[in-house]
């Protein structure tokens, strides 16, 4: 594989928080863009007063103490990646806050010591241990990166790598297929970037191709417009959009780089839109 400059993977790094966050060229005056900064400035204020900073806690949140429900895991990943959010984002009263950067490092080496951790034992759904959460902490990596830099973030990345190594290996039945498999790609390939990991920026490339051909059974698009996921289940609007969505952010994120996905079948993600949705 020829040699790959470092700087592509920091251009994708940085492509990544402008997904995001919306970058910074955008007009804080604009009454949309007003009240979807302050929504995120809220959001992360109300998980960020709430949450349990004592050094002898069992948890970062109430609500989210269980150690037999999975959904806590992931549902505190989620809050740490709307602080994240808050910090990053251009305008949020949030943004650079060295207080709040220091709790979401706390809040992420308190998840790794005592809650999800290579070896950790899954227990209850599998879905927040290898996609619910993984997707949360790689958004995470992306915010975070230039304030708690690589050695803040290894710890939660180096969990991601256990439970969520390539898109198409080491999951459970199901999870490799329409969305499950598109946020799979996005997790591995995020990760990737971050890393500095040439060959899962590879992998979640080349696993892409997996999703674009039309099905005739089981998950996926149909030439009839119809989306199916769970074998059998119509999910247009659900897992449908998932994929949707993640895929109009991948394909673009990957456009101008060194990993740009060149197959001639990604053109039926644009048959969707129309055949299946509008």
């Amino acid at each position: 594989m020829p040699r790959v400059q470092a700087d592509a993977f920091d251009d994708l790094r940085q492509a990544w928080w402008v997904y995001l966050t919306g970058g910074t060229n955008y007009d804080l005056g604009n009454s949309l863009v007003k009240t979807r900064v302050q929504s995120i400035t809220t959001t992360a204020n109300n998980y960020w007063n709430s949450m349990n900073k004592s050094p002898t806690r069992t948890y970062l949140w109430s609500d989210l103490a269980s150690t037999t429900v999975s959904a806590h895991i992931a549902s505190a990943y989620s809050r740490l990646r709307a602080l994240a959010l808050a910090h990053a984002t251009y305008g949020s009263t949030l943004r650079g806050n060295a207080a709040l950067a220091a709790d979401i490092q706390s809040g992420l080496d308190w998840m790794h010591a005592h809650r999800y951790h290579p070896g950790q034992a899954q227990y209850d759904n599998w879905y927040h241990w290898e996609i619910g959460a993984p997707i949360d902490l790689t958004d995470i990596a992306g915010l975070m990166y230039d304030t708690l830099g690589l050695a803040g973030l290894s710890p939660a990345l180096d969990t991601v790598e256990y439970f969520t190594p390539l898109p198409t290996q080491h999951g459970r039945p199901g999870t490799f297929t329409g969305a499950n498999l598109a946020d799979r790609i996005r997790i591995v390939g995020v990760r990737g970037a971050v890393v500095k990991d040439a060959a899962k920026l590879v992998a979640a490339r080349d696993a892409l191709s997996r999703l674009f051909p039309f099905v005739t059974r089981g998950d996926g698009f149909y030439e009839d417009g119809s989306f199916i996921q769970h074998t059998a289940v119509p999910y247009t609007g659900s897992y449908g959009n998932v994929l949707l969505t993640d895929l109009a952010a991948l394909l673009p994120w990957l456009q101008d780089s060194p990993w740009a996905c060149t197959d001639p079948a990604r053109t039926n993600v644009l048959r969707w839109v129309y055949d299946s949705y509008e």
